[in-house]
């Protein structure tokens, strides 16, 4: 078992790739991570830290109370990350949205690019195994590339990455190089502490490689040099404290608080980026781990262990809690790139000319894959499942200002949106509020517990904020829908506003109050419009928020109630055309063409959904009427007889069959 680096071969050298080449798939490569992370900003946390960055340029220093919310007003705020948020608030004061995005690009494009010199280190320059594994690390960590400051952690995590292989020993590096460093990381983000974790991982290696050459007959006295990384780890921590006293109004309290956090089960447990990755959604991340350690079961003859224990470690973490996912495929790149390297090195023959040939395919099928992710969608805009801009839009401009009371998803929207017109109650700055507001007040008033009216009343909340997930609603929107001094003015499909009947809300709820509408659990039957003032109530939802589905989709079956087939077909053509819609939305498209005579529009969709295999009973059933409609008995007799080898038990196909029947025999 090899314990150290093994010696370049000389073939790795004579073999390398030619710079300008080098620099041709480096170029492709970043342009390729630019294009991955240049998509709509998905996560809600962005809208706090452009808020905190313009509060610091606004006041020049950094704050140390919560000034934001008007829940827990001047409680400490042990903020941490402080320029990295001034940098993207001025991206967005100067830019807009695709300055914001723009600057998040360029620095998942700087780390990957850093990740990837540091992965051709541990290969040699003839190899091309660390381009394809940048690339799908690229493809797998896409999901964590968001405008936070959390990208910044994973550049300067790329950038010790690199630079420490290069000087493992150096005293001067280890005792004033990266005490500098990890105290200017230490002042700009919580993730410094995967910075020491890497530190204590490389010494364990070091003195783990020591203790096995010991047990194979080696050096038996410790070696000095192993003392050097421990000293400079010692000195980063004493200048990284040092510089947040000096720096940092909350001084050191601010470097706990990933370490409280962590170790806190009430985050663990509230916080989804301290839960574990779910393989329903995170089956790449999964893929790549087991991936990793396959190959290094098969190459287990050279164990690396200043490769290993990093990939271990934050393998674990990456396990353990969602956003420690980057980080670990940032550690373990160079990792499989190495082993991929010992295992196939391919400097010359057949896989040489394959990675080759295959490299730019690959390349272009995974920027066609990007451009049609549905998710991150690329470009300049704002996820609505995150921001409900609509809601915003009509809060701005036709809502008094107030305090609401919010689900922590769109805390950080707000700051950044409507702040300081509709301060939050809470946003997800978690070092900015005590664990006992969220236990005692934030919980209870969201499940509707015992209280919460009362809670409400003394926070003067006469105004709620609540998401739409997957169809549901948290407990508080359900008792509000039922208590008569609420009532529904806004929404979108991923949330609702609802104003209590005072003074002050009495002019807007009076215009805008739904009463036929509930937004929730919206594929159901029972919940669409049935009537006149019901079509008009979603047809004014619609003009309020035209993204929503369920606004489109109510005006769609009123119409058809009322007999207005010519609005509802018009509605149904843009569900349609929606990714991935509802069965209903083709059945009732079709069925609106057909009773208004376009029978070519109407077998084009009934066609449609027997292809999808979406209700083909269903369509080939309709397909008969349109046969009928146009007079053609032996085609309405086999699209019949499918409908009914479909669903045999339909009373209302096979009383068509006895009609049809009938008809036939009478020809």
């Amino acid at each position: 078992m090899q314990v150290s680096p093994p010696p370049q071969s000389p073939e790795a050298d004579s073999a390398a790739i030619p710079a300008r080449w080098a620099w041709v798939l480096a170029i492709c490569l970043g342009a390729l991570t630019f294009q991955s992370a240049f998509f709509h900003v998905v996560d809600p946390d962005v809208g706090y830290h452009i808020r905190t960055g313009m509060l610091i340029l606004e006041t020049g220093r950094i704050p140390d109370r919560n000034t934001f919310s008007f829940a827990v007003p001047d409680h400490p705020w042990t903020l941490q990350q402080w320029w990295p948020a001034t940098a993207y608030a001025i991206a967005w004061m100067q830019g807009g949205l695709g300055g914001l995005i723009g600057l998040k690009a360029m620095i998942v494009t700087a780390m990957m690019l850093v990740v990837l010199a540091a992965a051709r280190r541990e290969t040699g320059l003839g190899s091309l195994w660390p381009f394809w594994v940048v690339t799908g690390t690229v493809f797998v960590g896409r999901v964590r590339f968001f405008e936070r400051p959390d990208m910044v952690t994973g550049l300067l995590f790329a950038l010790l990455v690199f630079i420490d292989a290069g000087k493992a020993t150096g005293r001067r590096w280890h005792w004033i190089g990266l005490p500098i460093f990890m105290a200017f990381w230490a002042n700009t983000h919580a993730g410094y502490i995967y910075g020491f974790v890497l530190l204590c991982c490389w010494s364990g290696a070091e003195w783990g490689g020591w203790l096995l050459q010991r047990w194979h007959g080696g050096q038996r006295s410790i070696p000095r040099a192993l003392f050097i990384r421990p000293a400079g780890i010692a000195v980063a921590v004493a200048l990284s404290v040092a510089s947040a006293e000096l720096i940092n109004p909350s001084g050191w309290r601010a470097l706990w608080v990933p370490i409280d956090q962590f170790l806190d089960p009430f985050w663990r447990s509230v916080i989804t980026e301290y839960l574990p990755p779910s393989w329903e959604k995170m089956k790449p991340f999964y893929i790549w781990l087991a991936s990793l350690a396959a190959l290094q079961m098969a190459d287990w003859r050279r164990v690396q262990l200043r490769l290993l224990l990093p990939s271990l470690a934050f393998g674990y973490l990456a396990c353990a809690t969602q956003r420690s996912m980057l980080v670990f495929l940032l550690a373990a790149t160079p990792h499989a790139a190495f082993l991929l390297g010992q295992l196939a090195p391919g400097a010359t023959g057949l896989l040489r000319r394959v990675q080759w040939g295959l490299m730019a395919p690959v390349w272009l099928a995974a920027a066609v894959c990007f451009s049609r992710d549905s998710w991150s969608k690329p470009g300049v805009g704002l996820h609505l499942t995150f921001f409900p801009m609509s809601v915003y839009h009509f809060l701005d401009r036709e809502v008094a200002p107030q305090r609401l009371f919010n689900e922590m998803r769109f805390g950080g929207s707000m700051l950044w949106w409507l702040w300081p017109k509709f301060p939050p109650f809470v946003d997800g700055r978690g070092d900015a509020y005590p664990t006992s507001f969220w236990k005692d007040e934030f919980l209870p008033i969201l499940y509707a517990a015992p209280g919460w009216k009362e809670k409400l009343a003394a926070h003067d909340i006469h105004g709620v904020l609540l998401p739409i997930i997957d169809g549901q609603a948290p407990m508080l929107a359900k008792a509000l829908r039922t208590d008569p001094q609420w009532a529904l003015v806004s929404f979108t499909d991923s949330a609702l506003l609802m104003l209590e009947r005072t003074e002050a809300n009495r002019a807007v709820i009076a215009r805008h109050e739904f009463r036929h509408l509930w937004p929730v659990d919206w594929t159901a039957t029972s919940a669409m419009p049935v009537d006149a003032a019901s079509l008009a109530e979603a047809e004014r939802a619609v003009a309020l928020a035209p993204e929503s589905v369920f606004a489109q989709t109510a005006v769609a079956r009123a119409a058809m109630a009322a007999g207005r087939l010519d609005r509802a077909a018009e509605m149904l053509a843009i569900l349609t055309r929606l990714p991935n819609p509802h069965e209903s939305h083709w059945s009732y498209y079709g069925y609106a063409l057909f009773h208004l005579g376009k029978l070519d529009e109407a077998q084009e969709v009934f066609a449609t959904m027997h292809r999808r295999g979406i209700a083909p009973g269903y369509a080939w059933f309709m397909r008969h009427h349109i046969a009928l409609r146009r007079g053609d008995l032996a085609g309405a007799d086999r699209c019949l007889t499918e409908a009914l080898r479909l669903t045999p038990d339909s009373g209302e196909f096979n009383n068509a069959r006895a009609r049809l029947d009938a008809r036939l025999k009478s020809q």
